[in-house]
């Protein structure tokens, strides 16, 4: 049950030439051990085992932290500024727990593939950088979902939590229910047995049935709830539009 406070003029745990190689292991013990790094907006380059909590608060610096490495975080908390996480081991186990509270903002960069089962929590915002990843749990985000670059894999119906989802990138929404704000010139892929958008979105890309059933519930979720240019539909012979209007 220890914890370990640093401040910005510490820098210990510090490696500035590199945001992705560790340079050392921080071993915690019996009981929850913490790690707490305050105004600081250093890269945080490190591996850690049995240390189960993180807490990252750049406070007052108003640059950005930058944290990478394989970690056993069970809960991982970021507070009052943004965050770079080079790498989905950076956030701990896979079934750890990512507070991103106040108008904080994560970004997750990771040119990668594989499943983010980590739940997303707090009134923040996410920002994905791929790679191709699937988000497969049930979060709880209230801010904006951003997909920058890359594919995002969505097979949960709250994988978007409550947040606005604005979409640059490619989207494949695979069985799933989706009542969020789309937003963004990004594109969306339909794979599966049947998907439901059900939002009033301003999206402006295009969205292409691959597989299965889109079902579409009022004409607002095409994209022109909030714009004139809705977006554009192609749909593969597999695949099947249904306007239930």
């Amino acid at each position: 049950n220890d914890t370990i406070q640093l401040f910005a003029t510490t820098r210990f745990g510090i490696n500035a030439a590199s945001t992705t190689t560790p340079t050392f292991l921080l071993r915690g013990g019996l009981g929850d051990d913490r790690i707490f790094f305050e105004n600081t907006d250093q890269s945080l380059v490190f591996d850690s085992t049995e240390i189960e909590l993180l807490t990252v608060d750049p406070g007052a610096s108003g640059g950005v932290s930058r944290i990478s490495g394989t970690h056993d975080f069970q809960e991982f908390s970021v507070r009052n500024g943004p965050l770079d996480v080079f790498g989905q081991d950076a956030f701990g186990i896979p079934s750890s727990r990512v507070d991103i509270q106040g108008s904080s903002l994560v970004r997750l960069f990771d040119t990668g593939s594989g499943t983010l089962t980590q739940r997303f929590v707090g009134s923040g915002s996410f920002a994905y950088y791929g790679g191709m990843h699937e988000f497969a749990s049930q979060n709880f985000l209230t801010g904006q979902f951003f997909v920058v670059d890359g594919t995002a894999v969505i097979s949960h119906d709250e994988a978007f939590g409550d947040a606005t989802v604005d979409n640059n990138a490619t989207i494949v929404l695979r069985d799933v229910f989706i009542d969020n704000t789309l937003t963004g010139n990004g594109n969306y892929i339909i794979d599966g047995a049947s998907t439901t958008l059900a939002g009033t979105n301003s999206m402006n890309g295009r969205i292409t049935i691959r597989n299965g059933d889109l079902v579409i519930p009022d004409v607002a979720a095409l994209g022109n709830g909030q714009t004139s240019t809705p977006a554009t539909i192609i749909i593969d012979p597999t695949g099947r539009l249904t306007l239930d209007i």
